[in-house]
């Protein structure tokens, strides 16, 4: 989901690059060679060059200002966080040690400890310490910064008085260096605070690199300084950037120490349709997936199917008189019923995502399988609801408008809900908008009546996506269908500050089944997908993580 414009308005222009890389070249051993009676297998090609991660003129690669789906790749690639997911179970995560070695929170869990490991380097050789994640998280939160997701770190303390000018770091973080320890103390209890700090965001940065800057917003143009697996090959131009391993790296979290590409190249591009058609022509091995193509691709290439943590769903107009509000729960879990998931992910996805059954989805903390009692096609109990509703003296007297962002891959989607509510016999009327017209008209008033959205998670925890998108208190921000209920906000509140996991997993249930049962108050469709393209021939399995990531250092190139 587009980040509130508000918010998003400060993000920095990347002018990207270095020198491309060979789209098609290939480390050494282009051709099998026989010397006697011996052949000579040839040694996979060590490049890639990816077309899909530096789309548009505001993608930033800075991790503290990437705010779009995939520059934000880049940014991983050069980064590494207090601590990482193990994704080898997608649907069993498990939170393990990366530059920190160990974590802890006090009892009501406002304040977290995190011991960084001795010994570790930034890519030019300065050490990585606890001082190197205050340095990067009092740049990331700065208000000069506008970094996209600097909202997370209003959780720490001393936020408010960063943003208001009366403080220039956070209060609430201390490091010290002598004994290796980042303590963060938080405004309020946070369960998840460890899983959020798996966010880029949250990336260490070397303070001698940083103080050099003029202007902080300028360091992606020049040769960044990370922690990652790789490292910035040169300084970035307009044709993209360059990476090459990190010698400094000290691994991941599965134990692995070695990238096995030793070139990756980002490509940079005005939009996706440059982008796919350097793809077609063999320019480079990976992009995304065009709009309303996943067929399409699937069968000529090789689509990412991957589960990730995303739901692309509907709301509703809560404060519209005809679907919200208590009086029409009837009508609004006829329409739930009417809408045939299944044969939107055939016809749209080409059956490369899940039906969303909830918010939440699988491997997620707190999924519950199939939480929701509307989300499977049945026309006929769709009927007698909304015969009940009519027979309470409600009435539709003119088409509902289904609200949607255009070119953005909804047109088949909303396309397929039309005919299925005709079916039922409510009439629609489509009502595509440009998407950043879209998107600030739903924050700026809210929903009409019927409105897609949707939600990706940027870290592996449910408790605030619940809250932020359809609590009261979030009316004006993420609850962009106005949805009220104090049921739901009482369970979805508690779900966010409880220590004890199993009560908090129950909240997190109750507090979904109210809002897609008891109030029917959105519309799921289906959880996301993995979205880009590649070549099969070229590359090994591509993997997206479930939060989207690519983990670049695990990627290989098939033998010539």
């Amino acid at each position: 989901m587009p980040l509130k414009p508000s918010v998003r308005k400060g993000v920095a222009t990347l002018i990207f690059g270095v020198l491309l890389l060979s789209a098609c070249g290939g480390g050494s051993g282009d051709a099998t060679t026989t010397t006697g009676s011996t052949t000579t297998v040839p040694d996979a090609p060590t490049d890639l060059v990816d077309c899909a991660a530096l789309i548009g003129l505001e993608s930033s690669i800075d991790p503290a200002l990437s705010s779009d789906f995939d520059s934000g790749q880049v940014a991983r690639a050069m980064f590494d966080g207090l601590v990482d997911y193990d994704f080898s179970d997608p649907l069993n995560p498990e939170l393990k040690p990366l530059v920190a070695d160990e974590w802890s929170s006090n009892a009501d869990l406002t304040s977290w400890s995190f011991h960084v490991r001795d010994g570790l380097k930034f890519s030019n050789g300065d050490p990585v310490l606890p001082s190197s994640f205050a340095t990067g998280w009092n740049r990331a939160a700065s208000p000069d910064l506008v970094a996209g997701y600097s909202y997370l770190f209003s959780i720490i303390g001393g936020y408010e008085e960063l943003q208001n000018g009366t403080a220039t770091t956070l209060s609430g973080v201390v490091a010290d260096d002598q004994t290796m320890m980042l303590t963060v103390n938080l405004v309020t209890p946070s369960p998840e605070f460890p899983a959020m700090v798996t966010h880029p965001v949250f990336s260490p940065v070397p303070a001698l690199e940083i103080g050099k800057l003029a202007d902080q917003k300028t360091w992606s143009t020049g040769q960044m300084v990370g922690n990652g697996p790789y490292m910035m090959a040169g300084n970035p131009d307009e044709i993209g950037v360059s990476l090459v391993p990190n010698p400094q790296w000290a691994g991941n979290v599965y134990g692995e120490s070695d990238p096995i590409l030793q070139s990756i190249t980002f490509r940079a591009w005005i939009d996706e349709a440059a982008a796919f058609s350097a793809f077609e022509n063999g320019d480079c091995h990976i992009a995304r997936v065009p709009v309303g193509q996943y067929a399409e691709m699937d069968a000529k290439h090789a689509v990412v199917d991957d589960l990730l943590y995303g739901s692309n769903h509907f709301v509703f107009g809560w404060n519209d008189s005809k679907v919200g509000g208590e009086d029409n729960i009837k009508l609004r879990q006829a329409i739930s019923l009417a809408i045939d998931r299944d044969r939107i992910n055939e016809i749209v996805y080409a059956g490369n995502r899940m039906v969303a059954t909830g918010l939440i989805p699988p491997g997620l903390f707190g999924y519950k399988p199939d939480e929701s009692l509307y989300t499977t096609k049945n026309l006929d109990q769709a009927k007698l609801l909304l015969q009940e509703w009519k027979d309470q003296g409600n009435s539709l007297t003119e088409p509902l408008k289904i609200s949607f962002n255009a070119n953005a891959g909804q047109e088949e989607v909303v396309a397929l809900m039309q005919e299925d509510l005709n079916a039922l016999g409510v009439v629609t009327v489509l009502d595509p908008q440009a998407n950043d017209v879209y998107f600030s008209n739903l924050y700026s008033t809210g929903c009409e009546q019927i409105c897609r959205a949707g939600k990706l998670w940027v870290y592996p925890d449910a408790s605030t996506a619940l809250y932020e998108l359809f609590s009261s208190e979030t009316i004006g921000n993420g609850n962009l269908g106005l949805y009220s209920d104090t049921i739901f906000d009482d369970l979805a509140n508690k779900a966010l500050v409880v220590a004890d996991s199993a009560e908090r997993e129950s909240l997190l249930q109750q507090a979904e089944s109210r809002l897609l049962n008891d109030t029917t108050g959105y519309l799921p469709i289906t959880w996301y997908s993995g979205n880009y393209v590649y070549d099969p021939k070229a590359l090994e399995d591509l993997v997206q993580t479930p939060v989207g990531a690519i983990e670049w250092e695990r990627v290989s190139r098939r033998a010539s």
